[in-house]
């Protein structure tokens, strides 16, 4: 095992909200997915270690996997993934790789290369290290996380951002270009995107605009218990379709918003319908 911290993620929000934002040139933005960071160290002496936490302890249920074992890169190297298990959610997910006891070999299991680190050359950017990657993992079951932009338009990274969260995903991740790996530390060189807070509020009518495309939108208006109000679009066909069919479904129920945080004022940071409570 390499000693080698892992390199911790800012909020985008949080380094935004400084006097002095560190936040320059082009990004690379890639989807944040549901699953469980790991990570595997390759020595070009003694081959494979086994896969790791965030944390660095051993994966019990993930000893016997093979899907990095047959890769044979010519160097030492570490490679960062994400492991996942198709149709799962993370709380699902979670009860399956924690498990430690008896037979706990998970299965399905699928890895989602999102970073490699050469031993030789730590001073490698993070678009190289990205091309580097799709090398070592070509013709492996493994595959690299999809590079969704490359750009210094933070427009274009929430609209990165709001296509995910519109499909369910969990956000996007921000990665400057030109960065190196910078082990324990956490700044402006790799962030996220991510709503990470929920509020419940009372629905209290709904209403239809158009986008810009000429699509038809459903919004619900929420009265927070904040007193504040707060406008969402309906993104799911799904609960369109029930809202549609029966407004009760909605009205007047407690529903809950996600958003990326609670702002002074009372009002929420990129606030996402997610759900009718207890439906």
């Amino acid at each position: 095992m390499f000693n080698i911290d892992v390199q911790k993620v800012l909020h985008l929000h949080l380094e935004e909200a400084k006097k002095k934002p560190k936040i320059q040139g082009e990004y690379m933005v890639t989807e944040k997915l549901d699953g469980w960071y790991v990570y595997v160290d390759y020595c070009a002496v003694d081959g494979w270690g086994p896969i790791r936490s965030r944390q660095g302890r051993i994966i019990p249920s993930l000893v016997d996997n093979t899907d990095f074992y047959n890769m044979k890169p010519r160097v030492s190297c570490r490679i960062i993934a994400e492991a996942t298990i198709p149709g799962m959610n993370f709380h699902e997910l979670n009860g399956v790789l924690n498990r430690s006891k008896g037979d706990c070999q998970a299965s399905g299991v699928k890895f989602y290369a999102h970073d490699i680190i050469l031993l030789d050359d730590l001073d490698l950017e993070a678009l190289e290290r990205y091309d580097v990657l799709h090398s070592v993992i070509q013709g492996s079951s493994i595959e690299r996380v999809p590079l969704l932009a490359l750009t210094d338009d933070r427009d274009n990274w929430m609209y990165q951002a709001q296509k995910v969260w519109e499909r369910g995903g969990e956000g996007v991740v921000l990665k400057a270009e030109g960065s190196t790996y910078q082990p324990g530390k956490r700044n402006s060189s790799l962030m996220k995107i991510k709503l990470e807070e929920l509020v419940v509020g009372e629905c209290t009518h709904f209403y239809y605009t158009v986008g810009d495309k000429g699509n038809r939108n459903l919004n619900i208006g929420v009265r927070l218990a904040s007193g504040s109000k707060v406008d969402v679009r309906i993104p799911k066909f799904s609960d369109i379709a029930a809202i549609e069919d029966d407004s009760s479904f909605i009205l007047g129920k407690e529903v809950e918003l996600k958003c990326m945080c609670k702002l002074p004022d009372g009002s929420l940071r990129e606030p996402r319908f997610n759900n009718v409570v207890g439906d």
